[in-house]
């Protein structure tokens, strides 16, 4: 059952109740909840459905659930770029964001917002002042100040680490701001933090895995559409797909997409 217009879709009593997505129909869902504003605690919001793209609201503490119109930044990267914030002392003003971000002052209106980088992962509201908003992104800020510029930050998409000695533990990361390891790339530890080292394995995203029984083995799947295999631990990478094509309606298709790998231990091959 759909949300009618108008009063029913902006969370006040009288609109029409709607069921909220089940199975994979749910996505990647992002809850807030209401503190001092209109129904105080009992105003609950959720971010999901098709690509995390639809808001529902409730005013009765998740009883009852009314479906905001239109889509609120979808993407299909909501697991690890999507939020939904309730402003403590006024429920109507709200933020979504996945690629973007856009902002409401009445549930239902919505308006980009400017100023931070592309996928945003959290955002909290300063306690004392209602002007300030933090925001947590995996990319530089524009008109939004950063407020811990020397900050070590990344966002850590996968490690692995071999059992032979010397130990090596792979971190695969998505952005990073720190000394060793720029944004898109996969970093190498070996014995203490300091030892790290960029290895080049390719783009943001995908998984980076140690040969358990050959540390100098090492493979990757940057943007989950590769895969990519160094011998040499990290210095040289050869794509590995050969074999992986498959038939669709009678035509040869690309290699396809990686989505995680393993390597068996005690079998390098």
């Amino acid at each position: 059952m759909a949300a009618t217009p108008g009063a029913a879709s902006n969370g006040e009593p009288g609109g029409a109740s709607v069921l909220l997505p089940r199975g994979d129909a749910v996505k990647w869902p992002r809850l807030a909840m209401g503190l001092k504003g209109n129904h105080k605690t009992r105003y609950i919001v959720a971010k999901m459905g098709a690509d995390s793209g639809e808001i529902f609201d409730s005013i009765k503490g998740g009883r009852r659930h009314l479906r905001i119109p239109g889509t609120i930044e979808p993407a299909s990267t909501n697991d690890r770029t999507n939020l939904v914030s309730v402003h403590p002392l006024n429920s109507k003003r709200m933020i979504a964001g996945s690629v973007r971000m856009l902002c409401t002052l009445n549930r239902f209106i919505w308006n980009p917002t400017t100023g931070t980088h592309s996928h945003h992962q959290q955002l909290v509201d300063d306690p004392v002042d209602p002007n300030i908003v933090y925001v947590a992104s995996d990319g530089r800020h524009l008109l939004f100040r950063r407020r811990r510029p020397q900050l070590g930050a990344a966002q850590l998409q996968h490690d692995s680490h071999a059992l032979l000695r010397p130990r090596r533990l792979a971190i695969g990361f998505a952005r990073a701001r720190q000394r060793h390891a720029r944004p898109g790339r996969c970093v190498q530890k070996t014995g203490s933090e300091l030892d790290g080292f960029e290895l080049g394995a390719g783009n943001e995203s995908g998984t980076l895995v140690v040969d358990p029984s050959m540390n100098t083995n090492l493979h990757t799947t940057p943007w989950s559409n590769d895969l990519r295999r160094s011998t040499d631990g990290g210095v040289t990478w050869a794509d590995i797909r050969n074999g992986m094509a498959r038939i669709s309606n009678g035509n040869p298709t690309p290699p396809c997409s990686v989505r995680h790998l393993a390597v068996r231990p005690g079998n390098s091959n």
